[in-house]
């Protein structure tokens, strides 16, 4: 929960420009002429520490994109779809995180982004169980021309399922991609 707490009070500090731009919210900006969403894709390895059992690192990919749904009028909104796998102590967990995140630039490239998360976990240790998830993500990101690097933080708490106990991960991830 402190982890929570520190992420809320990261958000707020990214976030409060958001206010500002919420004039500018255009919903459903996908059925408006000229959108773009503008999507990257990135190969990611993460650390993930969950509540409950051993750490391990994970590979997956990362598509990000301007968000359809709702966008502010300078477009600092993007959505995250990261999907993740990791093999270790024969746990083997699949992960599906969704994340609208609002975005500031820092100029050079540079911008920092932080939002909801929503997640759905798969985990494998003899026995299967799928655990849903909501948390908070943020994050990084340097863009140059096709060149995308970036890091994220994001975590969650899933809650307990059929005996199983929560798996509530902590990710601290690396990516790095080609922005379209």
């Amino acid at each position: 929960m402190k982890k929570i707490a520190a992420l809320s009070l990261l958000a707020a500090v990214l976030a409060a420009p958001a206010a500002q731009a919420a004039e500018g919210l255009t919903f459903l900006p996908i059925t408006k002429p000229g959108f773009q969403f503008a999507p990257t894709v990135a190969l990611t390895i993460n650390s993930t520490d969950p509540a409950h059992g051993p750490s391990a690192d994970a590979w997956g990919v990362d598509v990000n994109f301007n968000c359809g749904l709702v966008q502010t009028a300078d477009r600092r909104m993007r959505t995250h779809l990261n999907i993740s796998q990791s093999d270790t102590h024969g746990v083997k967990v699949t992960g599906y995180e969704l994340s609208p995140r609002y975005t500031v630039p820092f100029g050079d490239g540079m911008s920092a982004g932080v939002g909801p998360s929503l997640a759905m976990f798969t985990i494998d240790s003899g026995a299967s169980t799928t655990q849903y998830g909501i948390g908070l993500a943020a994050g990084v990101n340097y863009r140059q021309g096709k060149f995308y690097a970036g890091a994220d933080l994001r975590i969650h708490s899933t809650g307990s399922t059929s005996g199983f106990a929560a798996y509530d991960p902590t990710s601290l991830g690396l990516k790095v991609g080609i922005n379209f």
